[in-house]
């Protein structure tokens, strides 16, 4: 079993943030909605499957699959993960073959990363006025 564990901090403690930030609880409104995005930026965070030989690497607001088999030649297998927020961090179970990302204030995702080349979510949660810095996975939940 793993637990899941996130870092955070409430904005009202972080220094030079106003007290009533903007932290979206959905994206879609009753009158816009997202209908897409330019996700990927400066890159915060990598995992590593040393058994498929797969780099997930975070990019601003997503994840880039490689097949690394070959270190000369990398293969891009995925760009299909978008996130609501940056990338912070990615914590990897490979024998779950799952990806935990933290995306701050777009909350944590959890990816189902078995076949890479589809990666699917499995599960997204945004807390509103948390900030999720780091995740850690703890036994088998």
């Amino acid at each position: 079993m793993f637990m899941l564990f996130f870092i955070s901090l409430p904005f009202d403690n972080l220094p030079g943030v106003p007290q009533t930030p903007y932290v979206p609880a959905s994206y879609d409104s009753s009158n816009m909605r997202v209908v897409g995005n330019w996700p990927f930026g400066p890159s915060y965070a990598v995992a590593y499957d040393p058994v498929r030989n797969l780099v997930f690497a975070g990019s601003g607001c997503g994840v880039y699959i490689f097949d690394v088999s070959d270190p000369d030649t990398c293969v891009k297998l995925s760009d299909d993960i978008r996130t609501m927020g940056n990338v912070l961090q990615l914590v990897y179970d490979e024998g779950k073959q799952i990806l935990y990302l933290s995306c701050g204030d777009g909350g944590i995702e959890v990816w189902d990363v078995s076949v890479p080349a589809e990666p699917v979510l499995l599960k997204r949660k945004i807390y509103d006025g948390i900030f999720t810095f780091r995740i850690a996975l703890y036994g088998d939940y």
